[in-house]
């Protein structure tokens, strides 16, 4: 069973997902270059598509494969299509020292279908998404997730906001994915 998902990964340069028993990281995306009974050689890709060389490793340390799932289909997505996260809008914001800061900045950005920001809440976790409005005490995003999921919407309070990131390569990434789901609908 192994070899025959390997061998189509080969023959159709299928994108496939392998999982290693060998440690916590042992998680590689890419296409079979070459393999036999004991080895495999995948052309190893990054999370942005772009190549990140050869891997080499044992069959006997592959716990899994995952094909033709939702992240092999993304991956196979953006390897193809990774010169788009390689152009980075402009977006301009102006400096300022307003006690309401995060409304400042964001506000004139709110209700752009291209631009993707995420905030940081509490000094904690960052929530990313399109940035729908931005009301006097609030910010509403549509909330996208890594790999594009449509997660919905949901409302912060600006005076929590500790930090913002606009249109950084994660989340052109999850943008282009973001989109492509919506093609496929």
């Amino acid at each position: 069973m192994i070899q025959e998902i390997l061998r189509r990964s080969k023959e159709e340069i299928k994108i496939i997902s392998i999982r290693l028993g060998t440690d916590s990281d042992g998680f590689y995306c890419g296409y079979v270059k070459d393999f036999n009974e004991s080895f495999v050689i995948l052309q190893h890709f990054t999370k942005f598509g772009k190549h990140d060389g050869l891997m080499i490793e044992k069959l006997e340390n592959i716990v899994s494969i995952e094909f033709e799932d939702e992240y092999t289909r993304a991956m196979a997505y953006i390897i193809e299509n990774n010169i788009l996260l390689d152009f980075e809008d402009n977006v301009h914001v102006a400096l300022n020292d307003s006690e309401n800061w995060a409304h400042e900045f964001l506000a004139p950005l709110s209700k752009k279908d291209d631009l993707m920001a995420a905030i940081q809440i509490n000094s904690d976790s960052f929530y990313t998404g399109l940035l729908l409005d931005v009301s006097a005490g609030h910010v509403m995003l549509n909330l996208i997730g890594k790999d594009g999921q449509d997660e919905g919407k949901s409302i912060y309070k600006l005076e929590d906001i500790t930090s913002i990131r606009l249109n950084d390569i994660e989340d052109r990434r999850r943008l282009i994915l973001y989109r492509w789901r919506l093609s496929r609908k």
